[in-house]
């Protein structure tokens, strides 16, 4: 299991291009709830309300243009132009939380925020959206555990938290997904017990669990003050 389970945390291939290929918008997922433009638009008002920034980037998020939606910045609808399917709002400089009210998207298809500062928990509530497909929410500082209920994340192909502060022990549903290709858990600060179902991935062509050293004291756990992580991608993003 060690040797399957090393070569896979340095193997690195080409997900059908997933991590780069956002899934497509031409296409609403099964999901869909048939929520109005401007109920979405309420939804993204709410969730901006959270950022902090200095980015002139949201000035379009306005619930008086709702009817606009899908040329709001960071926002991409389905060939329909009536369900957002992707949030797109990497390296913003946005600092803040994400308000669970995100998971009220019933259609969202790909959430990418890497590269900014939110902290805090990020909302568990997104394990209830089963059309979720790509999940990046890498270099940034949310925190807590991921007791997520990962089995309705039926659809989940890419999960990249790489880079956060996330502790605790690594979910053996994780391992249970059927079309997940790609998942990223290094530079966190999960505990050293690697799951032996981590090996039993169905569709999985990269892993990353390796950790960034040891963790603050003031910040570390109990149940997860452990020795670094079991493995290291040096060619991995910084």
């Amino acid at each position: 299991m060690a040797a399957l389970l090393g070569a896979r945390l340095l193997f690195c291939f080409s997900c059908s291009l997933l991590l780069f290929a956002l899934p497509s918008s031409s296409s609403t997922p099964s999901s869909f709830h048939g929520l109005s433009l401007r109920k979405q638009a309420s939804i993204l008002v709410s969730i901006g309300q959270s950022f902090r920034t200095s980015d002139p980037f949201f000035p379009s998020w306005t619930l008086l243009n709702h009817a606009a939606l899908c040329s709001w910045n960071g926002v991409r609808c389905d060939e329909t132009k009536r369900a957002v399917v992707e949030l797109e709002l990497p390296n913003m400089n946005i600092s803040g939380v994400l308000c669970p009210k995100i998971a009220e998207l019933k259609s969202i298809a790909s959430i990418s925020i890497p590269g900014n500062s939110f902290s805090g928990e990020f909302p568990s509530s997104v394990s209830a959206l089963s059309g979720l497909k790509l999940l990046n929410i890498s270099n940034n500082h949310f925190n807590g555990t991921l007791e997520w209920n990962f089995s309705r994340m039926v659809g989940l192909e890419v999960l990249d938290a790489y880079n956060n502060d996330f502790f605790g022990s690594l979910h053996v549903a994780l391992s249970e997904l059927p079309t997940l290709c790609h998942l990223d858990l290094g530079g966190n600060y999960f505990n050293d017990t690697i799951p032996a179902e981590y090996s039993e991935f169905r569709a999985i062509s990269y892993l990353s669990l390796s950790r960034p050293g040891p963790e603050p004291e003031t910040r570390r756990q109990p149940e997860h003050r452990a020795a670094e992580g079991k493995a290291t991608n040096p060619n991995h993003k910084s």
